[in-house]
């Protein structure tokens, strides 16, 4: 099924027999904002370190700025997530 929506986006539905996520993470390219122009040789480093869910294909690209560390850091000065 393919359809047209309203402002030119499309909605296209797959057809495949087993674990189609395994076809895209071989085949798929990690859609990166216009200001990176490097291919990711590592599809994790665009990713949050508090994303719930590591196959998000967006990443708030401010938050690519938290490591681990600077958590860790913030938390000792008191900063709590709410």
């Amino acid at each position: 099924m393919k359809k047209e929506l309203e402002y030119g986006g499309r909605v296209v539905e797959f057809s495949y027999q087993g674990i189609f996520l395994e076809v895209l993470e071989i085949l798929g390219e990690m859609p990166l904002p216009p200001y990176i122009h490097k291919k990711l040789q590592d599809k994790e480093h665009y990713q949050t370190v508090y994303a719930k869910d590591p196959k998000s294909a967006a990443a708030p690209t401010a938050g690519l700025h938290f490591t681990k560390d600077l958590l860790s850091e913030i938390q000792k000065k008191g900063c709590r997530a709410g």
